[in-house]
C-alpha cells in the first residue's frame, strides 16, 4: 500500500508540474529551410533562451531543440554566403505561448527578405 500511495504522489506531482518530469509538456522546435538557398547557420532567439541550429541545406530540416518558451514567431538570424537575413519581432505581448508538442519554423527567403511561418508537426 505504501508503494501505491507513493507512486500516486509522484504522478500527481508530475501532473501539477505541467508534466515536465515525463516530458509531456515539452515544446520542441526545428527549422525547415523552404528556400532554394543553403543556410550556413541559423540562430533562433526565444524569450528565455537561444538555439543555434547550425547549417540547414535547401529544402532540409534541422534537429529538434527543446525550448523553455516559444511563440508562433521568434527572432531568427540566417547566414547565407556571408549575408545575414533577419526576422525581428517587436515583442510577444498578447501572443499565446506554444503548448507542448513538435513545431517547425518554416523559413524562406523571398526577394531578399526572410519569411517565417509556424508549422505544427
Amino acid at each position: 500500500m505504501k508503494w501505491r500511495s507513493g507512486a500516486a504522489a509522484i504522478v500527481a506531482a508530475a501532473v501539477l508540474a505541467g508534466c515536465s518530469v515525463l516530458g509531456i509538456g515539452d515544446v520542441r522546435v526545428r527549422i525547415h529551410n523552404a528556400s532554394a538557398l543553403d543556410f550556413d547557420s541559423v540562430l533562433v532567439s526565444f524569450p528565455r533562451d537561444s538555439e543555434r541550429y547550425g547549417a540547414v541545406d535547401a529544402g532540409g530540416r534541422s534537429r529538434y531543440a527543446t525550448v523553455a518558451e516559444a511563440y508562433a514567431y521568434a527572432y531568427v538570424e540566417v547566414w547565407v554566403q556571408q549575408r545575414r537575413y533577419e526576422a525581428i519581432p517587436i515583442d510577444w505581448v498578447g501572443e499565446e505561448r506554444l503548448s507542448g508538442g513538435d513545431y517547425a519554423y518554416v523559413i524562406d527567403v523571398i526577394d531578399g527578405q526572410l519569411h517565417l511561418e509556424l508549422d505544427r508537426q
